[in-house]
């Protein structure tokens, strides 16, 4: 699944962070959207508007809406939030929307104050993945965590350090 020198797709412009092409799928209905890739997050939120397209309008109600998050300064972040669980697939940063990359189901929080673009945090994103940013180039590449070689050592029968 190495993804390498996927190009940031140009949201604003001049911007130089990292977004990339996404879709957020439910029951097997795939809506595509742009997400910041946020090392500063560590939640991932997906518009309140996307959300709704999918899933339906009934199920966002003020007796499903969970505590607003904290910022890094510790104020909860504005508008109203839900939490969900919706596929993320990483999609081709060009107009085609060509699908690369499968997610597993992610938990994600529903925000109502997102409009353009949805962001990809730590816990539910990142944590997955090595992520290497190239600024100078405009690129990135993720790639899963190479696993550890001692559990295979410690069960080696040849091996005298167990």
């Amino acid at each position: 699944m190495p993804i390498s020198e996927y190009p940031f797709v140009k949201l604003f412009s001049p911007d130089p962070r990292p977004f990339i092409n996404i879709g957020i799928e439910k029951d097997n209905f795939q809506y595509p959207i742009t997400a910041l890739i946020d090392t500063g997050s560590t939640e991932t939120y997906i518009p309140l508007g996307i959300a709704q397209a999918l899933r339906g309008q009934r199920y966002y109600t003020s007796a499903n809406k969970v505590v607003p998050p904290k910022n890094a300064t510790g104020q909860s972040l504005p508008g109203d939030f839900w939490d969900d669980n919706f596929i993320l697939n990483i999609l081709t940063a060009d107009l085609n929307y060509y699908h690369m990359h499968t997610l597993r189901t992610r938990n994600v929080k529903v925000a109502s104050n997102f409009k353009k673009y949805a962001i990809l945090g730590q816990d539910s994103f990142l944590s997955d993945f090595v992520l290497t940013v190239n600024y100078s180039r405009g690129a990135l590449a993720l790639r899963h965590p190479a696993r550890s070689i001692w559990p295979l050592i410690r069960r080696c029968s040849i091996c005298k350090h167990h």
